[in-house]
């Protein structure tokens, strides 16, 4: 492979025992056969087409070497896990944290988005102001827009404002119980389904995991936030043999985000053995893109990553952001979200 080559057609495969070992690895294949340029999240080391494989993630001590087990814990309970506090129809009390979506939404409580309609249907009720009335003045939705998104995203808000429509949204914000009643009914745990699966046929090779990507993810234009995560299978093996995993990510950050997303993978893999009782195998994660934010020829940063928190980190990938910090209102500032914003007032008004 010749440097400088940052579509990669031929791929690349990294293995290692040690996730610290490996994300070395992948770091240095990165800023060696990589291309730098600019992304919107700044300068950018760029790679494609990379294998990675955890061999031995059993008897690894090295999970921890970025973010603090405090600290990725944190991340696999509120962003991963499954818990109350973490479907999709919530919604936020001031100080809390917001993201346009959560992996545990489009995993453990997936419902093909229907959840966060309940939450933007929860949030009008909770503002209260006429919906009719809201769309007279291009002025007036923004300023709706701005206190809906101290309750749910702006994104979530947005993309099922442009998946329903007017007279959807008119539907549902009168029959909320139904609503309600219709995502009792339609969620499922997809990785209890695909656990159930491999319980029942160890060689089976549907055990994977839909798309975290949902309708309203596509209706945005431009596109937000599309979650980087997708496909976690249960590889086929016989029943006696180590259980191993596989998932594509479109864009995994070799600086602080292969950890968090090595040890989903690990919990979830703990997880299915523990359900099907038998050892754990390997976990493969399939990068579609490598990247590593703001680096420079040496591999370290230039001073805007390493200081950062968990939680300041997983604003900056997510285009979260902090409830009652008057933040919707900057945002919709911003180039993206004014584009959609526009398009969502002129569906609502006009069609």
């Amino acid at each position: 492979m010749t440097a400088r080559n940052a579509y990669n057609k031929n791929g690349l495969i990294i293995e290692s025992d040690s996730l610290a070992d490996l994300i070395t690895k992948s770091k240095n294949q990165l800023l060696k056969f990589g291309n730098k340029s600019t992304s919107q999240r700044g300068q950018t080391w760029s790679l494609n087409n990379i294998l990675l494989v955890w061999r031995k993630p059993e008897i690894d001590e090295t999970r921890f070497n970025f973010w603090s087990q405090k600290d990725d814990l944190w991340y696999q309970k509120n962003f991963v896990g499954k818990k109350g506090e973490n479907k999709p129809e919530n919604l936020a009390l001031k100080g809390e944290l917001l993201f346009p979506y959560k992996y545990a939404h489009r995993s453990r409580f997936y419902d093909s988005g229907l959840g966060y309609g309940l939450a933007v249907i929860r949030a009008y009720s909770k503002v209260g102001k006429n919906f009719n009335l809201i769309l007279k003045k291009r002025t007036d939705f923004e300023g709706w827009l701005s206190e809906m998104g101290k309750f749910v995203h702006l994104q979530t808000i947005m993309s099922v404002l442009l998946w329903w429509g007017k007279d959807g949204f008119e539907f549902w914000s009168k029959n909320e119980k139904f609503l309600e009643e219709f995502i009792k009914r339609s969620r499922i745990d997809t990785l209890d389904k695909v656990v159930n699966e491999v319980s029942e046929t160890s060689l089976t090779r549907r055990a994977i995991i839909p798309s975290f990507m949902y309708t309203g993810d596509y209706l945005l234009h431009p596109m937000m936030g599309v979650p980087p995560y997708q496909n976690f299978q249960l590889l086929p093996t016989e029943s006696n043999e180590p259980l191993s995993s596989l998932h594509w990510h479109r864009s995994l950050d070799t600086s602080g985000g292969a950890q968090l997303d090595f040890n989903h993978d690990y919990s979830w893999l703990v997880y299915a053995c523990e359900k099907t009782r038998r050892p754990m195998g390997s976990i493969t994660i399939l990068a579609g893109n490598l990247h590593l934010y703001s680096a420079r020829e040496d591999g370290k940063s230039e001073g805007v990553l390493e200081n950062d928190s968990i939680k300041k980190r997983l604003c900056m990938w997510t285009d979260g952001y902090e409830s009652g910090k008057g933040l919707p209102g900057e945002l919709l500032k911003n180039e993206n979200y004014s584009k959609n914003a526009d398009r969502v007032f002129t569906k609502l008004k006009y069609a």
